[in-house]
């Protein structure tokens, strides 16, 4: 086997082993993709579910505070400013609060 055949045989082989790994990978990542599926669902703000609602936004920022599921993303006080806590509420949080509120 001359040079450039061997060069040729071990770029091909450099292929299927990264084609090999590549598959593997893609197997792992699927059941990983349903662990975080609620990380990728659409979270929704207060005033979005406020007005889906035609409801204020205090209401739904009082319903929703202590619902598990709700993101609370939080930015501490400091000497001149005032703490704030964002809320981003979960598409299947706002329908199961729906479902328990219509009762």
């Amino acid at each position: 086997m001359d040079v450039e055949q061997s060069a040729v045989a071990v770029q091909s082989r450099a292929c299927r082993d990264f084609a090999a790994r590549s598959n593997r990978t893609k197997e792992v990542e699927r059941p990983c993709r349903t662990y975080s599926a609620p990380a990728l669902e659409e979270h929704l703000t207060c005033r979005q579910v406020a007005k889906q609602w035609t409801s204020s936004v205090d209401t739904v920022r009082r319903i929703s505070r202590d619902e598990p599921g709700v993101l609370k993303i939080k930015r501490p006080e400091t000497l001149h400013k005032r703490g704030y806590v964002s809320l981003r509420i979960p598409v299947s949080v706002v329908e199961r609060v729906h479902r328990r509120l219509s009762r």
